[in-house]
């Protein structure tokens, strides 16, 4: 398995559309997509981004 490596986030929301996900939809503070019943935020995104 590669190693994981920080994306740019238009590459990130490219491939969870691949996977099946919706949107970007806007939220409150932060925007977020969706899949069934799974809700993924671009908060998210960065925490993954940091973590890296």
């Amino acid at each position: 398995m590669p190693p994981l490596k920080p994306v740019k986030r238009r590459d990130l929301i490219y491939y969870l559309k691949q996977l099946g996900f919706d949107g970007p939809y806007s939220g409150k503070r932060h925007q977020f997509m969706l899949k069934d019943n799974l809700r993924v935020t671009d908060h998210y995104f960065f925490r993954l981004h940091l973590q890296c």
